[in-house]
C-alpha cells in the first residue's frame, strides 16, 4: 500500500512537471514574439499593380511607409451622390433644363464631375469644384446630343490640396428633342 501511494505521488509530480514545461514553453514563445514585434512591424502596402503586400518597417523606411499609410487613410470610403438621373435637353441639344447634382453634406471632400457619352473619353461637360453642400443646376454641353442616349457622370473626389483621392461613376439618361 505504501508503494502504491508513492507511485501515485510520483505520477502526479511528473504530470505537474509536464504541465509546467508546456506552460513555460508557451510563455517563452509569446514573449519571443512580443520581443520581435518591438523591433520591426509589418505594414500592408500596394505595389504598382495594385496587389497588397506586406512591408517590414524599420528605422530607414519608417517615414516612407508612414506617408503611404497616411495617404491610404485619407482615401474616402464612401460617397453619397445626390442627383437626378434623367436629364432633359433644350432645343439646342446642349443645355440641360432639369439638371441637379449636389455634393451632399454627408460627404467629406470637394468634388468635380465629368459627363461622358457612351464610350467616348472626351467629356461633354466638366463641372467646377463643388464644395460639400454645394450643387450644380446649370449644365451646358460642349456639343449637341440627339435623341435619347446613356451617359456617365464620373465624380472625382478631391482632398484639401486638390488631389484626386477616388472616383465614383453614375449613369444618366440624356433626352433631347421632346
Amino acid at each position: 500500500m505504501n508503494e502504491k501511494k508513492i507511485r501515485i505521488i510520483l505520477y502526479a509530480m511528473m504530470a505537474v512537471i509536464i504541465v509546467l514545461l508546456c506552460v513555460s514553453s508557451y510563455m517563452l514563445g509569446v514573449a519571443h514574439e512580443r520581443g520581435r514585434g518591438a523591433h520591426a512591424a509589418a505594414a500592408v502596402s500596394s505595389d504598382e499593380s495594385g496587389k497588397k503586400r506586406d512591408t517590414v518597417v524599420n528605422k530607414k523606411n519608417v517615414d516612407t511607409v508612414a506617408e503611404g499609410m497616411e495617404k491610404e487613410k485619407s482615401k474616402p470610403t464612401s460617397y453619397e451622390a445626390v442627383m437626378n438621373t434623367e436629364w432633359k435637353l433644350a432645343d439646342d441639344g446642349m443645355t440641360v433644363t432639369n439638371a441637379y447634382v449636389e455634393n451632399s453634406y454627408e460627404n467629406k471632400d470637394t468634388v468635380v464631375f465629368d459627363v461622358t457619352l457612351g464610350d467616348e473619353e472626351e467629356p461633354l461637360y466638366t463641372s467646377p469644384e463643388i464644395p460639400v453642400g454645394g450643387k450644380v443646376t446649370e449644365i451646358k454641353f460642349k456639343k449637341p446630343v440627339e435623341g435619347e442616349q446613356k451617359a456617365t457622370v464620373t465624380y472625382h473626389l478631391l482632398d484639401k490640396s486638390g488631389e484626386e483621392t477616388g472616383i465614383v461613376k453614375a449613369g444618366v439618361t440624356l433626352i433631347s428633342g421632346e
